[in-house]
């Protein structure tokens, strides 16, 4: 009788219905070498030893199905991108890097592991590994740069800024005359902008760096619709980060003057300048901006961003009532960032009115709140102090911690931080506030202090207390890399 995978697959089940699941293996290993070259069977082991935990062996077999045929590859990516995202506790993801390093090791010659061991790592964003995946294939397959280009993009959409800096200097460092270098010389710019501006891992050097590396390329390309966006970005940086309002007015005035740029590229640059003059203090001077741009960009992203930080402006100055009529309209803004940020604002506006219905408590912390802004935090932190000692029992007190905890870590006087984070939590746990600052400290236990035990305590307690949070999957996610140690 000629044997035919239908047989054996219905004998084996027939096995594993009546518990014998080992004969079932048997079975399939014993078809397998006697069918060799017409089916491998990898897909039924895999399943008995997903079942049986056998996780290395259940990823043995799960490569063994694309050594088979390469065509298999991408149902195999798609299964183990399912077992991945259900694996709580990394044992099978474990497994699988487990596996791939034995591959990697026994077949040297061969990049198909590598090539997963990439994929693998890109699932699990750990970039790091992935990169030296990504340099070695590219030097050992002649890629010229495209596999390392794009995981660049990649590392640097999910916050790796560090992992795609180094990506594209690899590919910078390969000359001129490389196809990914233009574009790698403008993306790291943007790249090093993100990392000053959404952390505090940079240095006052590292700015001043990132200033000069601006001016090369403007002086380089020219001031032109195509380096619009970098002009917004240098002006940014002088403003915020270097106390050089000055340039940067002046900076943007010029980006301005260039008509044949996008419209809504010079929308763009028109609030960084009202941003820019809000801070200074010339406040008419910058709503004026922003009305512009509300009015000429009319239900649209942009529009309702020029609205929302004239509303904000208003809240700044103390008109409460006036901004709060703004933030109301915005909420059913189509852009859900905008609606989420005007309901927070309005909240804060309608659920903070002092006792005698006057707005003295808010006022003050919406002058801290502007001193934020203008990057005068010593300020700040004394005008939210006076608050505290004016108002011992006001329900924006917990905002006023955490405001504190906020701006010690932006400063990174990161133990002082940490008091206030834990301030919030411990004696305002039910209020909105709680899972934030839980989130945030467990955040800095894991990349300031390196403290993974501390770190994972804290994403534990956020879980559990406040399963609702809109941090539960970031800090799950976050949860299982430091248990695991992938």
């Amino acid at each position: 009788m000629q044997l035919s995978k239908e047989y054996v697959v219905d004998l084996a089940n027939a096995f594993i219905y009546r518990s014998q699941t080992d004969y079932a293996i048997q079975l399939y290993l014993k078809a397998r070498k006697l069918m060799k070259g017409y089916y491998s069977f990898c897909y039924e082991l895999a399943e008995i030893y997903n079942g049986q935990k056998e996780y290395e062996k259940m990823m043995e077999e799960y490569i063994g199905m694309v050594e088979f045929n390469s065509a298999n590859l991408e149902d195999v990516q798609n299964t183990l991108q399912t077992l991945l995202s259900e694996d709580v506790d990394l044992k099978k993801s474990t497994a699988l890097k487990v596996v791939l390093l034995k591959k990697i090791q026994q077949n040297p010659d061969e990049t198909f592991y590598s090539e997963m061991l990439l994929w693998y790592s890109t699932q699990m964003k750990d970039f790091e590994t992935a990169l030296v995946q990504a340099k070695s294939l590219d030097k050992r397959k002649a890629e010229m740069g495209k596999r390392v280009f794009s995981l660049a993009r990649l590392a640097a959409s999910n916050a790796y800024y560090d992992v795609a800096i180094s990506a594209y200097n690899y590919i910078i460092e390969k000359g001129a005359d490389n196809y990914y270098f233009i574009n790698s010389k403008m993306e790291i710019l943007d790249v090093k902008y993100l990392k000053v501006t959404s952390t505090t891992t940079s240095t006052k050097q590292d700015i001043i760096n990132l200033e000069n590396d601006y001016k090369s390329a403007l002086n380089e390309l020219g001031k032109s619709s195509a380096s619009l966006s970098m002009m917004k970005n240098l002006a940014h940086i002088q403003a915020f980060y270097l106390d050089k309002s000055a340039d940067a007015i002046t900076l943007l005035n010029e980006a301005l003057e260039i008509k044949t740029a996008e419209p809504i590229a010079l929308a763009e640059c028109k609030i960084e300048l009202a941003d820019i003059l809000l801070m200074t203090g010339e406040v008419w001077d910058a709503t004026l901006l922003y009305s512009q741009v509300d009015k000429a960009f009319k239900n649209e992203p942009i529009g309702s961003m020029a609205k929302f930080k004239n509303a904000e402006l208003s809240y700044y100055i103390g008109e409460f009532e006036w901004a709060k009529a703004q933030l109301d309209v915005l909420k059913a803004s189509t852009s859900k960032l905008i609606a989420n940020d005007a309901m927070a604002l309005s909240l804060l506006i309608s659920d903070n009115i002092d006792p005698d219905s006057t707005y003295e408590g808010l006022r003050m912390y919406s002058k801290a709140d502007l001193y934020v802004f203008r990057n005068k935090t010593d300020s700040a932190i004394i005008m939210l102090d006076s608050l505290l000692q004016k108002f011992s029992y006001h329900p924006l007190n917990d905002e006023v911690y955490f405001k504190k905890a906020e701006i010690y870590a932006q400063k990174g006087l990161y133990d002082s931080a940490v008091v206030y984070y834990q301030k919030v939590f411990t004696d305002y746990s039910y209020d909105i506030l709680a899972d934030d600052a839980t989130f945030k400290l467990a955040v800095m236990y894991e990349e300031v202090y390196k403290d993974s035990k501390k770190a994972m305590d804290l994403y534990d307690k956020l879980m559990t207390n406040y399963p609702g949070s809109t941090y539960v999957v970031e800090a799950r996610k976050r949860y299982r890399a430091l248990r695991g140690d992938v």
